[in-house]
This record gives structure tokens, sequence and C-alpha cells, in this order.
């Protein structure tokens, strides 16, 4: 066996034990006893020189060489845990001094779109205020659809860039998202820690947001097309996000719903300093 197999077997305390097995075994093949003194260092063949003492000094070593690496790793772990504490502090501290000094929400530079030989939008710049309600507005076929999808992340721009101040943004398409099953609660806290949320929020205050209150054992199937987009609405909030895009949010809904859910964001924005960009439909 040469010294690289050698030194390969030697990181492998399982192996070298079947190894110093097989030794034994032709030990016993030969009626010769295993003797400290006498046959440890003797070779089991002419084509192999390892021998049971060198089985015994690599397991040895290996029981050292192991012993180390878990004593260095489970301090390096403790290290690497305080250096994690203090960046998360530091990125806390970074990250409330950009959110109170940030001026938009979002930035979009020179921004262009194709999907094969057609072109959906075309050198687009433009930034949406940190707060308040901004409004995609524009006749069929001029791209809204597609720069809200950019804006959301769905869709990456053929050129130039679309910068979201790194805050967390909530989605709520043309369409309503519902889960069979689940009840208006459940919904929010499913989609709270599906979108990687810790589960800190509070679904009573969600759905009394969204008008929903009296409704928060209900499940989708018995909710009413304006009670559905306000619980696709609540979904969207359910990371507690900074901002909101909607997306048609009014699509198929009647003139008093419509305007109960444009009151919804009016009260929220007011009410929480978040934003909200809106692609509407009427």
């Amino acid at each position: 066996m040469n010294v690289l197999i050698k030194c390969l077997i030697s990181l492998n305390p399982p192996v070298l034990l079947a190894l110093g097995c097989d030794i034994v075994c032709h030990f016993e093949k030969l009626n010769l006893p295993v003797s400290l003194l006498t046959n440890m260092n003797r070779q089991v063949s002419l084509d192999d020189t390892i021998a049971l003492a060198d089985i015994c000094n690599l397991l040895l070593l290996n029981m050292f060489f192991y012993l180390s690496v878990t004593w260095f790793v489970d301090t390096s772990a403790d290290e690497r845990n305080r250096i994690l504490e203090n960046f998360s502090r530091i990125s806390v501290k970074q990250e409330k001094s950009r959110e109170s000094s940030r001026k938009w929400g979002f930035k979009v530079e020179k921004v262009s779109k194709k999907f094969e030989d057609k072109s959906a939008l075309a050198n687009v710049s433009f930034e949406t205020p940190a707060e308040g309600v901004t409004a995609l507005i524009g006749t069929n076929g001029a791209g809204k659809s597609t720069m809200m999808k950019l804006l959301a992340g769905f869709l990456c721009p053929s050129r130039g860039k679309v910068h979201d101040a790194g805050i967390e943004v909530g989605y709520c398409p043309q369409y309503n998202v519902t889960w069979p099953g689940l009840t208006v609660k459940e919904h929010f806290v499913y989609f709270n820690k599906l979108s990687g949320g810790n589960g800190a929020i509070n679904p009573d205050e969600i759905a009394r947001n969204v008008q929903l209150g009296e409704k928060q054992n209900t499940r989708p199937e018995e909710l009413s097309g304006g009670m559905l987009r306000k619980l696709t609405f609540g979904v969207a909030m359910s990371s507690n996000p900074r901002r909101i895009l909607l997306d048609e949010p009014t699509s198929g809904l009647d003139p008093i719903s419509r305007l109960e859910l444009w009151e919804i964001v009016k009260r929220l924005g007011e009410k929480t300093g978040t934003g909200f960009e809106v692609l509407p439909i009427e």
C-alpha cells in the first residue's frame, strides 16, 4: 500500500478499524496470537507494508486530530456568534439611519425591457417618494404591468437599474391570493412565515386594517369578491413591508368596494407611513 493511500485512509477511522480486523484475521489463519512484543510490526504480506502497530498509531493520531478540530470549531462558533451579534447591531443602526435619511422608495434608472424583438419599456427613469401613494398611469400597452413586475422583482431589466432602497416590499397582484382551507387569520400568519418573517405580526390588527376584523375565522370560499381583494391586500401586508405594490387592486370590484379599498390605502398610508405604488384600472 503506497504512502498516498495510507494518508487518505488515516483520515477515516472506520476504514482503519476494518484494516486492523483484517490483519487480526490474517494472524488467526496462521494460528498466531497477536502480541505487542512479537508481531505488532509484522507485515501481513509482501505487497502491503502496513502493520497492526501502524493501525493503532493512526487511530491515536485520529483521536487527537478530531479532538482538536472539535475544540477549534466550538471555539470558532462562539467567536462567530459574537461577531454576528455585533454585525447585527451595526446593521440595525445603519438600516434605521438609512430609513430616516432616504428620500425615495423606488429609483428607476434608464430601464429598458425587451421580450424577444418587442420593446415593452425604453429608457424609463423616475423616483417614487418614500411615503404616500404613487400611481402608474398610461395607455394600454404602455408597459405599466411590466414596470410593476420589475419593481416587484419578478422580471429583470434588459438594460438599466431598479433600486428599492433595501426595504421590505409587499406585492398585491391583480388576482386573489388564497389558500383553500385556511381562515383569514391563518392566511396572514402563513404568508408571513412564507416570506421569511419570524411570525412577529399581529394578524388581528391586519384583519382590522383591511376591514376583515369580523371575518378572521372565515374561509375564502365564504367571502365576497370585495372581501377577497381585501384579503389579498392583507396578505401583501403580512411581511411588515415599508412599501406595497398594488397591481390593479380594484379589478372586478363594484364602485362601493373600490371606494372602500382606496380608503384603506389612504388610511394605512397616513397611519403607518407605508408607501404604495398603484397600477390603477379605473
